[in-house]
């Protein structure tokens, strides 16, 4: 189990079973102790799948974001990356499940941005208000 903690992943719960092994191994109830060991060791392989795939989700949302900002699509991104930010950091607290959930938010998010709607009327107002500009400077030049 140290082995995986020393990878970074949290056993938390995994741990204080395996402590309440050692506990009840030292009174004496060694089947009990046995029994809390493959608890914890259950607890501890279970978790690192969920680790696993919780990592696996937040990849998957990472690369759906680069993909959107570099195709342009950066309306809705601003979520995707404020839920992915959130999925990094539940990960970094050894919560995988709502991690992977929060990953597959923002991967979603992430998918169905869109490029930034522009108003037409927006270049046309800047090319007049360039020419009338420009009609201006000249008209009052010459006066």
């Amino acid at each position: 189990m140290s082995e995986k903690e020393a990878e970074g992943y949290v056993l938390g719960e995994a741990r204080e079973a395996l402590e309440q092994s050692k506990s009840l191994f030292e009174e004496g109830e060694f089947l009990a102790s046995r029994n809390s060991a493959v608890d914890a060791l259950e607890v501890a392989m279970i978790t690192v799948d969920r680790a696993i795939s919780a990592t696996e989700m937040v990849d998957k949302a990472k690369a759906a974001f680069d993909q959107a900002a570099l195709e342009g699509r950066t309306r809705g991104l601003n979520q995707a990356e404020a839920g992915l930010a959130s999925a990094q950091a539940t990960y970094s607290s050894g919560k995988y499940v709502e991690a992977a959930a929060a990953a597959a938010e923002a991967y979603q998010k992430a998918f169905s941005a869109s490029k930034p709607v522009e108003n037409p009327f927006t270049s046309q107002l800047i090319i007049a208000a360039t020419v009338l500009s420009f009609i201006g400077y000249f008209f009052f030049k010459n006066l």
